[in-house]
């Protein structure tokens, strides 16, 4: 609908924008799941101080953050029907009304 109302060049650049929009969205959303797992996993290993961090390896950032997305988000590209995305849904409010 784009390129037919505004011609090809607004048509790429509106593409381009929600590539950036999209990417962006990712991650931020990357960047939340390794702050809260990062806090979780410290939580649930007693971990308090600082030097002790370096011990636990599987409590840093740079491992959970690839780990959580590939259980977790890698597999809702593989999904081919969209009624799918309901049972997602569901587990999503829920973890808002956790978090608040």
């Amino acid at each position: 609908l784009v390129g037919k109302m505004c011609g090809p060049t607004v048509k790429i650049l509106s593409q381009l924008g929600l590539i950036l929009y999209f990417f962006t969205i990712a991650c931020a959303t990357h960047i939340n799941i390794g702050d809260q797992a990062t806090k979780l996993c410290e939580l649930a290993d007693n971990i308090t101080d600082p030097a002790i961090q370096e011990e636990h390896w599987y409590c840093d950032r740079h491992f959970l953050i690839p780990v959580l997305s590939m259980i977790f988000i890698f597999p809702l590209i593989w999904v081919r029907n969209i009624s799918n995305f309901s049972y997602v849904s569901i587990l999503s409010v829920f973890a808002v009304f956790y978090i608040v």
